[in-house]
């Protein structure tokens, strides 16, 4: 039997008592793996608080080994030996995937590098920018970030084999060995009817009272949505009848609406709370006039990889793979509401600019097609496969 271990962070609630997400549900994230292995176990922290509007995460092939929500530091530094002897209680003859960066993913780490067991390494975001300046208020923010980083260097170089969600960047700050394969795919699989039927014209923007759209976690300010609030209100204030839509939820979004209304600008911003990809979001973006992501950490941006598919322009910050999508030059630094609020002035000063750039968008999403990051991701999985058994075989699982 093909089995496989996927270790990761997670932030996953309940749904009638089982295990649940909103965006990262069996059936549209981990059956893939199950094109691959016979039994995929997922090790993830599942809190109590109840998903609405989510799936189950557990499917025919797939099961939950639940980690206790532990969120705060020192709580979790004593659970750190219960943890350590599950993981030392695996089995051996099984495939190991570390979905990085993350706390828990670090520690597994340690335990396979002492058990000698290889493992391959699915990169998808940056620690450095995730626990950077600005991303939360954790008074041991830069000892996190360091260990963090480190760690998430350290599983990429001792690597069997890495796959990263962008195609450059993450790769520069944490490398593979030399001689160790490598893939490159996104976590999102755009099908057909993820895209709109024509990239957008100039007739089709709204510049004197465009509709703003946000899409993104609330789970404090890595995204940026108080970036966005802060620049949206200098918009408005330069006269400009912007509407603002943010889509998502999390701990902070009661912090957004307040900051919201001390803005003065709460009657032009809508919350819609959690919408699953499909018919509901997709309304929302094709309503838009600019998509909008001033986030402080990414691995490759999902969300604006799923709005250039409807047509939208975006304005992003220069974080992890953002200008894989979009020319560097049209980013903003992270934590620049000035500089975001002129990039959006500039684009709606010139409608031309926002067709151009709807096109371009449109043809960049297409390189994100199912078809084309599901084969580079079997790749990756029939690598780690070979990996596991070639191991077995010499006995270096010991």
């Amino acid at each position: 039997m093909k089995k496989a271990y996927v270790i990761l962070d997670g932030y996953y609630g309940q749904l009638e008592g089982r295990p649940a997400s909103n965006h990262l549900s069996y059936e549209n994230f981990w059956v893939r793996y199950t094109r691959a292995f016979d039994r995929v176990t997922i090790i993830t922290r599942v809190g109590k608080w109840q998903v609405k509007g989510g799936n189950f995460i557990e499917g025919p092939g797939v099961e939950v080994i639940a980690l206790p929500e532990i969120r705060k530091i020192l709580p979790f530094l004593f659970y750190i030996p219960k943890l350590i002897l599950l993981l030392s209680r695996l089995p051996r003859d099984a495939s190991y995937i570390l979905r990085s960066p993350g706390f828990i993913p670090s520690i597994a780490w340690f335990v396979l590098l002492a058990r000698r067991i290889p493992f391959g390494v699915e990169m998808v975001g940056d620690p450095q920018d995730a626990l950077g300046k600005g991303s939360g208020t954790q008074p041991l923010r830069p000892l996190l970030n360091l260990f963090w980083t480190l760690t998430s260097k350290g599983q990429c170089l001792t690597a069997a084999a890495t796959a990263y969600v962008t195609k450059r960047a993450l790769q520069r700050r944490y490398p593979p060995t030399s001689g160790t394969p490598s893939f490159s795919y996104t976590s999102l699989d755009l099908h057909d009817a993820d895209f709109a039927k024509t990239a957008r014209r100039v007739e089709d923007f709204d510049v004197s009272a465009p509709t703003f759209v946000n899409v993104a976690m609330m789970h404090q300010n890595i995204k940026g949505q108080d970036v966005l609030l802060t620049a949206f209100a200098e918009i408005r204030r330069r006269g400009v009848d912007a509407r603002l839509v943010l889509i998502g939820d999390g701990d902070n979004r009661l912090q957004f609406e307040q900051q919201a209304k001390a803005l003065g600008v709460a009657d032009s911003v809508r919350f819609t709370g959690l919408l699953p990809r499909g018919p509901a979001l997709y309304k929302e973006l094709d309503e838009a006039d600019l998509f909008v992501l001033p986030s402080r950490q990414e691995g490759l941006p999902r969300a604006m990889i799923e709005a250039m598919a409807r047509g939208l322009p975006c304005v992003a910050s220069d974080v992890g793979g953002a200008n894989e999508l979009v020319p560097e030059e049209e980013l903003i630094a992270k934590g620049d509401a000035e500089g975001l609020a002129n990039q959006i002035l500039r684009l709606l000063s010139d409608p031309e600019a926002l067709a151009t750039q709807s096109q371009r968008n449109f043809e960049t999403a297409h390189d994100y097609h199912r078809d084309i990051v599901s084969e580079e991701r079997r790749r990756f999985y029939a690598t780690l496969l070979s990996l596991t058994e070639q191991a077995g075989k010499n006995g270096s699982g010991g």
